[in-house]
């Protein structure tokens, strides 16, 4: 298998013997190329990892979601127990009819060092801002050592009280 700077390459070399009506033909080996961004991928998935590691194994979805969609890639997150499996998906790099994905997983320390329910957060109920409005809403968590953060240039957060405030030009997103 090789990787180069558009595509993925692979050999496969194994003798397959095909018979029909009587003749036989031997193919030893196979070669596909698919065309596909993998050096991006992987450059993104190592941003997501190291991103992930400096939050002490706490997922950054928001930065992982804005910085996959900044490249014209699509993420797909799903968490586990103790690991968070991320998948970047590729609308561009079509094999058959399928869009082509890099999938990964990152262990989540975090979770396994603390209890599940070592901090409880109340539901956050959909939130609609509009331009030119101030917006903001309080997210409330009760835990010990509770501090709440950012990794968006979309808002200002209070660290102690989880008060979250757009900033004026990006008011209008949608929470």
């Amino acid at each position: 298998m090789a990787f180069q700077e558009q595509s993925v390459s692979a050999d496969i070399i194994i003798p397959i013997t095909l018979v029909s009506s009587g003749t036989q033909t031997t193919v030893e080996e196979f070669h596909t190329e698919i065309p596909t961004s993998f050096p991006e991928l992987y450059a993104l998935s190592k941003k997501i990892a190291d991103k992930t590691f400096e939050r002490k194994g706490y997922f950054p979805i928001t930065y992982s979601t804005m910085i996959t969609a900044e490249k014209g890639y699509n993420l797909e997150y799903t968490a586990a127990d103790d690991a968070s499996i991320i998948s970047l998906i590729d609308p561009k790099s079509i094999y058959g009819e399928q869009q082509l994905f890099f999938t990964f997983a990152l262990s989540n320390p975090a979770s396994a060092s603390s209890p599940a329910d070592a901090v409880k957060i109340e539901e956050i109920t959909s939130q609609t801002a509009s331009i030119y409005y101030p917006f903001s809403f309080t997210i409330h968590a009760a835990g010990e050592n509770v501090q709440f953060n950012d990794t968006t240039d979309l808002f200002d957060i209070d660290e102690k009280t989880g008060t979250r405030k757009s900033k004026p030009d990006h008011a209008n997103y949608i929470f």
